[in-house]
Order: C-alpha cells, then structure tokens, then sequence
C-alpha cells in the first residue's frame, strides 16, 4: 500500500462500514426479502447511475434488460408476504 492510496482505501472502507450498517438497521424495519433484493440491486443502480451522471450510453437490448430487471425485482418484492420471515 502507498501513500496514494490511504485516502481512496479508507473512503472505500467507510462506504462499506455505512452499508452494512443501514442493512442491519433497515432488517428492523422491512423483512429479510425486501432488504435482500434491494441491496443485491446495486448494480443495476450503478448502470442507471452512469447512464445519467457519466453520460454513458445503453444499447436498447441493456436497456430492455434493465427495465425487466427492475420489473421483476419490485414484483418480488411487493408479491412477497409479510410472513415468511
């Protein structure tokens, strides 16, 4: 490890140390489905992300891709009963 990288690495660190922190705090909140799904939906925010902050271009086959994701994650996540937890 440099020197140059500290600053880059205890950033890292700390966004990791505030994911999980709002993870167990959200597990109060909402059942294990609803906080599993949407954590595990990170990538597809860093595409969407990109796509409107970086400028980046998505092909319309990523971007049926994407919408179907999206689709298919919120219908687990609201189709899901409260009590299988």
């Amino acid at each position: 490890m440099t020197q140059a990288n500290i600053v880059p690495i205890t950033v890292r660190m700390l966004q990791v140390s505030f994911s999980i922190v709002v993870t167990y705090y959200a597990l109060r909140f909402f059942s294990n489905t609803t906080v599993t799904m949407v954590n595990q939906m990170a990538p597809m925010f860093v595409v969407l992300l990109a796509y409107f902050m970086l400028g980046e271009r998505l092909a319309l086959r990523q971007f049926l891709v994407l919408v179907l994701a999206l689709v298919s994650v919120t219908f687990v996540i609201l189709g899901g009963d409260n009590e299988s937890d």
